[in-house]
């Protein structure tokens, strides 16, 4: 288990007036602190896992997951996920989804979101411990797929527009194309030449034109890093992500741009 990055401002958090944002990944957690008085952040984490056996190991340890919390939004992003349209959908068949596309797999347990306004639900394959211990500790049996909260939020043009959220070994994409909902994928990297022959590759496929689509930018990425840099090389319209009108966050977090905490800001909008 690796802390990558954990900011918190001076202030104490009162758990009764706080909700703990998280999002689970197959390698990754990540979690902030917002006072719901306010709709301030008051405190961000993003923790690097190298197998499952860890997910134990941080919620018994860290004493931010201890629970107490006025509500707890929690939402999975896995690789193995899926989208089904509406008019094939029947929830009696989310594993046998699974199974037709991944393999077979006993030791997982899907969770559905019905994304009303784009006609699909989008399913995901969670580890049965992960879930477990999530459940279990939260209390919480309303887990939702991060990227369905994203496409919920998302208010801007969907004529050609990538959404890259990043993280610190991957990255999520989402991707429009004549205002129609074209792909929702994790790819893994190790160097900035494998997010662009990612990106590339899925431009060529969709038909994209490099030059006019426009590429909205979250997470861990840098406007000096090495990433940004080589994706401007090839695509022209580069914009940061931006919090929610709503949400602010303390002063102490300000010491890093505000587009590594939109993406789980946007789980305020479930409370």
């Amino acid at each position: 288990m690796n802390s990558v990055l954990h900011i918190k401002s001076k202030e104490t958090a009162d758990k009764a007036t706080t909700d703990l944002l998280l999002i689970a990944g197959n390698r990754y957690i990540n979690y902030a602190l917002l006072n719901n008085l306010t709709k301030e952040i008051i405190e961000f984490g993003y923790y690097q896992l190298q197998n499952e056996s860890e997910w134990q190991n941080i919620l018994r340890e860290n004493e931010v997951f201890s629970g107490g919390y006025s509500k707890s939004i929690i939402a999975f992003n896995m690789a193995e996920s899926m989208l089904v349209p509406a008019e094939m959908y029947k929830s009696e068949n989310d594993l046998l989804h699974f199974e037709v596309m991944f393999g077979k797999s006993s030791d997982v347990i899907i969770v559905s979101d019905n994304l009303v306004s784009l006609h699909t639900h989008n399913l995901t394959a969670v580890p049965i411990s992960v879930h477990a211990a999530l459940s279990g500790k939260f209390n919480s049996t309303d887990f939702k797929n991060i990227n369905s909260v994203l496409l919920e939020n998302y208010k801007g043009e969907k004529e050609e527009t990538i959404l890259l959220d990043f993280r610190t070994d991957e990255f999520s994409v989402i991707v429009f194309k004549d205002d129609i909902l074209q792909l929702i994928q994790i790819y893994s990297y190790s160097t900035p030449e494998d997010v662009l022959y990612y990106l590339l590759k899925i431009c060529r496929q969709l038909n994209l034109a490099q030059q006019e689509v426009k590429v909205l930018l979250s997470g861990l990425i840098e406007k000096d890093s090495v990433v940004y840099r080589e994706l401007y090389k090839y695509f022209i319209h580069l914009e940061f992500e931006v919090l929610p009108a709503a949400i602010k966050i303390s002063e102490e977090l300000e010491e890093y741009p505000a587009h590594y905490y939109s993406t789980i800001s946007k789980l305020a909008s479930c409370v």
